[in-house]
C-alpha cells in the first residue's frame, strides 16, 4: 500500500531501506508528498523513530465483521447530512460516525467528471493504534449511459463498533491515497482530528451538543490521564456550538497523546466518554 512505500521511502533517509517500493510508488510518493507535507511529515518521523529502536504500537484486535455497504437512506442521517456539504467538493473526504451500536462511514471520492462512479469499501484491517478502511473508488462501465454533470459519489459503510484510531485510504485509476480530509462524529460531537499547536500544546476544533455549552476534554497517554479541562462551546444543547481551543500540558505533548472528548449528564454531573483521538503530531 502506498503508507508502507511512503515510510519505507521515508525510512530510506537514515537506513537506505527501499526494500518493496516499486519505481511507480516511489513517483507516486514524490507526487503525493508535494500536496500533503504534513502527512508525509508524520510519516517521516515515524520513520526516524523506528530507525532507532522504538517499537511498533500493538495492533488492534481483527475486527468481528466487514464492512457492510449501505443505501443512503439507510445510513445515520448524520452521515447524509455531512454528505450534503460535500456536494461541490473537489477533494477525497470521509466521516466517521460512533454509533452505540455499531461505527459508520461516509467516504467521498472528490468531483468526477460524470455520472456513474461509485465508491466501495474493499476491507477493514488492523493497524497499529487503531484501523484502516479501504474504499476503491468503481468507474462507471464503457459505453454505460449516465449523466455528463460532474458528480461526488459518496459510499455508505456500516462497521462493526470499534475504539481507536480509524483511518481511510482511497484507491483509484490513479493509485491509493489516504483521505487527510477527516472528521469524526458521535451522538454530541463532530471534530476534527486534534494537531499538535507546539511543544506543549494541542489544538481541538469541532462542534458539540453540550449541556449549558461546555464539556469535558481529557489529555491521555500511557495510560496517564496528563489534563481535564471544561471547554465552552459558541451555544449551548441541542443545538450544536462550535470550538477552538488550545490545551497547555507544562510537560510537553508525549508521543501517543490522545484526546477524550467528553459529555456531561445534566442530572448528575456524570462523564461519558463519546470519542478518543490520537493527536496529530506537528510537522
Amino acid at each position: 500500500m502506498l503508507r508502507t512505500a511512503l515510510a519505507l521511502l521515508l525510512l530510506a533517509a537514515v537506513t537506505a531501506l527501499t526494500a518493496g517500493c516499486t519505481p511507480g510508488e516511489r513517483a507516486a510518493v514524490a507526487e503525493y508528498c508535494k500536496d500533503h507535507a504534513d502527512y508525509c511529515a508524520e510519516l517521516e518521523r515515524e520513520a526516524h523513530a523506528y530507525a532507532r529502536g522504538a517499537p511498533l504500537p500493538a495492533p488492534a484486535a481483527q475486527p468481528p465483521a466487514a464492512p457492510i455497504a449501505l443505501q443512503p437512506a439507510a445510513a445515520p442521517e448524520a452521515l447524509r447530512t455531512w454528505a450534503q456539504g460535500q456536494a461541490h467538493s473537489d477533494d477525497p473526504a470521509a466521516v466517521l460516525y460512533f454509533g452505540a451500536e455499531a461505527t459508520y462511514a461516509a467516504v467521498a471520492a472528490g468531483m468526477q467528471r460524470s455520472g456513474g462512479y461509485q465508491v466501495a469499501a474493499t476491507g477493514l484491517t488492523s493497524r497499529p493504534g487503531g484501523w484502516l478502511l479501504n474504499a476503491r473508488l468503481l468507474t462507471p462501465p464503457p459505453g454505460a449511459m449516465v449523466t455528463m454533470a460532474l458528480t461526488n459519489p459518496i459510499g455508505y459503510f456500516q462497521l462493526p463498533p470499534l475504539t481507536g484510531d480509524v483511518r481511510v485510504e482511497l484507491t483509484t485509476d490513479a493509485g491509493r491515497f489516504p483521505v487527510t480530509n477527516q472528521e469524526f462524529w458521535s451522538d454530541n460531537f463532530r471534530v476534527l482530528r486534534p494537531s499538535q499547536a507546539g511543544a506543549d500544546s494541542i489544538r481541538i476544533t469541532g462542534a458539540a451538543r453540550a449541556f449549558e455549552a461546555v464539556f469535558v476534554v481529557q489529555v491521555w497517554a500511557g495510560g496517564r490521564q496528563l489534563l481535564q479541562l471544561p471547554v465552552q462551546t459558541s451555544e449551548g444543547g441541542p443545538a450544536y456550538g462550535a470550538f477552538s481551543t488550545v490545551l497547555t500540558l507544562p510537560g510537553g505533548v508525549p508521543v501517543g497523546a490522545a484526546v477524550h472528548y467528553l459529555t456531561e449528564s445534566a442530572k448528575d454531573g456524570s462523564l461519558t466518554l463519546e470519542l478518543s483521538l490520537p493527536v496529530m503530531p506537528s510537522s
